[in-house]
């Protein structure tokens, strides 16, 4: 039984995903297998799960086996899921050839992951490099296979907007959208430079290690064939599977759930939505080319303070920032809504989500919900 219609999507669109896996269609007799690289990473757990949720065989890989820290949070959520089937592999990014195991005879390949380490000594060797080695190592697993229908890579708004424009980082160039009104699919972050103007720095050198991943796994995919799509979320919300917090996304939040309002410089995209674009991106054969994940617009400090104190009346939060205007970037989600068929879920409906799960599983503690997590939660 397939339950896409819990995350959103419309009936005609879950009656076409029932066909193609085959439970209208006596001919396709097993589920759907899928391998999602790094599946212990915050956007891969909640690809996993939706996957689990929908009955389909997920192989996953992990750097190392081993890692009970990865491996069993990952392996505990299939048990409570109790549907599909989750199988793990150990694979290294750089190394050649790691994910034949995960890929042979999948269907679909989900590449989530990359090195995310901002304070690596070599950004070159350290960051960039191991990002697109890892991404050649993933796509011509999948050139040697030949049951793979579509690759799926997670790609990033870097690649979209490079955010010379924003709080974020200075540019000589700011980079405004294509259409004049807001950012699409059809923007590029190299359109004021060849390498998105990214310094070799902290947040920009991550930037610039996944821009140029995405244009590696691109003229790759097209030199030899492939079926590609990219995902490019913003900053990634919402509630976290599991309790890893080595990434910005988990920084952030359990800054703001431990009572500290943290200055917003990006837009913002929801965990579901960006699992649920990956999904729907490789099981509809139409779908193609770059989907963003983002909401509208960077929220203001007074936005995040109004949405999350309403939500959470005792919350820590400090005092009310001032109202302010809104940042000119506006992005627009048409083409990723028509793909998950719905809208991208609210800004604030994610925060609320996310601090309320961060709360409630002790990852982080704000004093003022502490004697009313019951009651608010």
């Amino acid at each position: 039984e397939i339950h896409f219609l819990s995350f959103g999507t419309s009936l005609k669109m879950a009656r076409v995903l029932i066909a193609m896996l085959g439970f209208l269609s006596p001919s396709l007799a097993r589920a759907e297998s899928v391998c999602v690289t790094g599946a212990g990473g915050f956007v891969a757990q909640e690809i996993v799960a939706q996957l689990l949720e929908g009955g389909f065989e997920v192989h996953g890989t992990v750097r190392s086996l081993a890692k009970t820290e990865v491996v069993q949070p990952l392996r505990d959520m299939a048990k409570a899921i109790g549907k599909g089937k989750l199988v793990l592999h150990e694979a290294d990014l750089i190394v050649e050839g790691a994910f034949d195991e995960c890929i042979a005879g999948r269907d679909f390949v989900m590449h989530t992951a990359s090195v995310f380490n901002l304070a690596v000594e070599d950004i070159e060797r350290d960051l960039i490099e191991p990002a697109i080695r890892g991404t050649y190592n993933v796509l011509r697993s999948v050139n040697r296979t030949a049951s793979v229908k579509r690759t799926v890579l997670t790609a990033t708004y870097c690649s979209i907007w490079s955010f010379c424009g924003s709080e974020a980082w200075e540019c000589p160039r700011e980079q405004r959208p294509k259409n004049g009104e807001a950012f699409t699919e059809d923007d590029w972050a190299t359109t004021l430079y060849p390498d998105g103007g990214l310094a070799y720095k902290g947040s920009q050198a991550y930037c610039r290690s996944k821009v140029e991943q995405d244009k590696a796994a691109r003229e790759f995919a097209d030199h030899n064939g492939l079926d590609l799509v990219t995902i490019h979320p913003a900053l990634v919300v919402g509630p976290p599977r599991g309790p890893r917090d080595d990434g910005v996304s988990m920084y952030i939040m359990k800054a703001f759930a431990a009572g500290s309002l943290v200055h917003q410089v990006f837009p913002h995209g929801d965990i579901r939505d960006v699992a649920l674009a990956h999904i729907m991106a490789a099981m509809i054969p139409e779908a193609s080319g770059r989907y963003i994940v983002s909401g509208p617009h960077i929220p203001t400090d007074h936005e995040m303070w109004t949405c999350l104190k309403q939500a959470y009346p005792s919350m820590e939060l400090g005092s009310e920032p001032n109202v302010a205007e809104p940042h000119w970037m506006r992005t627009s989600s048409k083409r990723t809504e028509e793909l998950i068929g719905r809208a991208l879920t609210p800004l604030c409906k994610s925060w609320v989500d996310a601090i309320g799960t961060i709360i409630q599983k002790g990852y982080a503690v704000n004093a003022g919900l502490k004697e009313n997590l019951k009651s608010e939660l």
